[in-house]
Formats: C-alpha cells, structure tokens, sequence
C-alpha cells in the first residue's frame, strides 16, 4: 500500500497534532535556527548602540526593525501557529519589509537575511521558495542601493543575472533539502498509522479466533458433561415414571441413577465455573494457583493426584502462568472423565530456561496418533488448549497408547531468569 501525501498549494506549515509538534528531526532542526538567529539579532541591536556613523533616529529605527522582526515571529510567525497560506504570506511579506528598512538604515543588518530566506525555505514548498527567493533579492538590492547596477553596463546585467541564477538555484536546492525532511516525515508518520491499524486488526483478528475457540471448547464441555448428564436425569425419570405402578423397586432405582446423574452435573458445572474466573492466579504465586486447582479437583473425583515442584522458581509473564493453569485445569477434567486412572501425577520443573507442566496418569489411554480435532468435547478441549499454548509461544506434546496411560507436557521458555 503506497503513501498518498497531500500538500497544501503553498506552505507546508501549520502542524498543529501534538506527534507532530513533537516531531525529533524537525524539532531539533527548528530550534537550532532560532538559537542562530536570537544571537544575531541580538548582537546586530547591541552592536548598533556603539557604532560610529548612525544617529539617533537611525539606531532607534534599526533597533525598532530588528525588534519588529523577532516580535513578529514570535506573536505571528512560528510554525506550527501558520493556519494557511495567506497567514504564511502576511508574515513573510511583514518579514520583508522589516529587513529592507532595517537594510536602508544600516546595511550590516543585511545578517538577517539568513532568517528571512531560511522561513522563506522552510515555510514554503519549492516553486513559491523560489519566487519568495527572487523576489527578496530584488527588494534588498533596492534597499542597498545597488538595483542600478544591474541595468548600468551590459556587463553589470549579466553579472545580475548570474547572480540571480545563483541565488535561485541554491533556493532551490536548500527547498528541497528542507522539504525531504518534511515529506520523509510525513511518510514515516502514514507507515507507521498504516503499521499500528494492522497490528489493531491482527490483534482483533486474534482476538475473535480465540473467543470462537473458546465457544467452541465451552459447546463441547457442555455436551459432554452437562448436557450428557441432562438426558440421562431425564431419561432415567421417564423410565421411573412408566415402571412406578409395574415394578416400584426397578423405578426406585431409575430415580437414584437420575440422583446420581444430576449431582455429576452440578460438579462438571461447577466446575466449569471454576476454569471461568476471571483472575485465578489473584493473590497466589503459579505454585500456589496449581495446587488450588488440584485441591478442587481433589474433591470433585476419586482418583489420587500427586503434585510435585522441582527447580528453583523464576517469574513468568502473567498471561503465560495463566495458561498454565488452565492447561492443569483441561488435563484433569479430561482425565476425570475419560481416563478411568486411579493416580495422577503432577509435576512443574524448573529448568535454567523452560519451565515444564507436566501431567500424567494411568488410565485407559487412546490412540493419539488417529486423534480427531473437534470429534467431540474432549478432543475440542485438547485442540484449543494446543492452540492457546502455542499462539503464546509454548510447546505443547501429548502422548498416549491405549491401555498405557496418557501424559501432556506444557513448556514455556523463562529467558534463563533463574
């Protein structure tokens, strides 16, 4: 996508968005100018008070110019309070006159002119500098006196001809100089609009695949826990219902499974609940957050889970312990409800620059080979888990055999932040 720029007719003034008042190149390269010409002007006004050849009036009317020109820019003139163009043309025309009064007074003031080109060049895009340029020559070579040599001898012609050629030419050039900076600005501006737009819709992308996902793996939660549990109360109550008058021991025994089904579903419900909080790791170190979650898991099966921590521990972003923790949170429920195990294993080590979740059990185990994402609830919440961890710059291994148990190993890498 290219870079559209959109100058103005005239002048490339009247920045007024802070980032570009605050721009680093121009800024620097403002300010140095204005240091420049606050000492001549000041030197040339001191300088006029001692020397020899002025009246009264004269140093007066020198010292009333040179205060006219630095008031002037002061109250009119800086860059970035120009509006528009016919503001940037009052003040460089206000500039002019000040000059070639200054000049007819005392011609050393002709040191000014450095700032009244250089606003010229600064303020104005390069085929207005130009005239700018010309049309200040013209008017200080009136001012000293001097035009009439120029139309005096055909040599003398030439010489001004030549000389305008000149200073027309290194107009230009500075124009230009100046106004590479200015557009290379403008450019480094729109790049990096356009840079931060893709990364605000990248992330935004990101963002709504994560919540798809996440919809995703609560769908298959909620028919593999809740919903399963749902049809077996209601299945088991209708079977109650029909045999109560036939056989009151077998309907007795429907209504203790749906009992029994209903309570399995306020635990899975629960919890899910409890893999939604907001924050689990508020006020807890990621130790104390993983043994919470084991000791929840601890009351809602009746399967032993062992928890082990070795290595010396070192801080991880908060985003990163987060998905630690709900990664322990899938791995248990999962095993909970499909594993059949009777012991769990659980252990975070340390190393010098990974840290490592594992957690291993042995129960019946599967054919991880064949594993189908997003064949049900369970292989849903293995997919989005893989895909959590991994969008955040973690590895995640998942092993398992029929009969032999399964084992899934998060790592992240710590910087060697030991």
């Amino acid at each position: 996508m290219g870079v559209v720029l959109t100058p103005r007719r005239l002048t490339r003034c009247g920045i007024t968005d802070a980032s570009a008042q605050e721009e680093e190149i121009y800024r620097v390269w403002y300010n140095r100018f204005l240091v420049i010409f606050a000492v001549i002007a000041a030197g040339l006004m001191i300088a006029s008070l001692f020397v020899s050849g002025l009246t009264v009036l004269e140093r007066a009317g020198v010292i009333g110019a040179i205060g006219f020109l630095v008031g002037w820019f002061w109250f009119f003139g800086k860059w970035n309070a120009i509006t528009s163009d016919l503001h940037a043309v009052v003040y460089l025309a206000g500039n002019l006159i000040a000059i070639c009064v200054a000049i007819l007074l005392w011609d050393t003031t002709s040191m000014l002119l450095f700032a009244v080109y250089w606003l010229g060049f600064a303020y104005l895009y390069t085929a207005p500098a130009i005239v700018y340029a010309l049309i200040v020559t013209v008017c200080t070579q009136v001012a000293f006196g001097t035009l009439h040599l120029f139309t005096d001898s055909r040599g003398s012609v030439v010489a001004g001809v030549l000389l305008l050629i000149v200073i027309t030419g290194f107009s230009g050039l500075m124009a230009k100089y100046i106004e590479s900076f200015q557009l290379e600005s403008e450019r480094n501006k729109q790049l990096l609009r356009q840079l931060q737009e893709a990364q605000a819709s990248l992330a935004e992308r990101e963002r709504e695949a994560g919540i798809e996902q996440e919809r995703h793996r609560v769908a298959g939660e909620i028919h593999d826990t809740i919903a399963q549990e749902f049809t077996s109360v209601i299945t088991n109550l209708r079977a109650a219902i029909l045999l109560e008058d036939l056989d009151r021991e077998m309907a007795r025994r429907h209504v203790v499974v749906s009992l029994e089904a209903a309570n399995q579903g306020l635990k899975d419900s629960r919890a899910m609940l409890a893999t939604m909080q907001p924050d689990i790791l508020e006020g807890r170190s990621l130790v104390e957050a993983l043994a919470a979650v084991i000791d929840d898991e601890r009351n809602l099966s009746s399967h032993q889970i062992e928890f082990q921590v070795e290595g010396t521990t070192a801080s991880l972003d908060r985003a990163v312990e987060t998905i630690l923790v709900r990664s322990l949170q899938e791995s248990l429920r999962n095993v909970r409800r499909h594993a059949n195990a009777t012991e769990v294993t659980v252990t975070l080590t340390w190393l010098e620059d990974e840290v490592l979740l594992d957690i291993s059990d042995n129960g019946v185990g599967f054919d991880s080979d064949h594993l189908l994402p997003g064949a049900d609830g369970y292989h849903i919440g293995l997919a989005t888990m893989r895909a959590r961890i991994e969008s955040a710059g973690g590895t995640f291994v998942l092993e398992s055999l029929p009969g032999e148990g399964t084992s899934v190993t998060v790592s992240f890498p710590t910087g060697g932040a030991l």
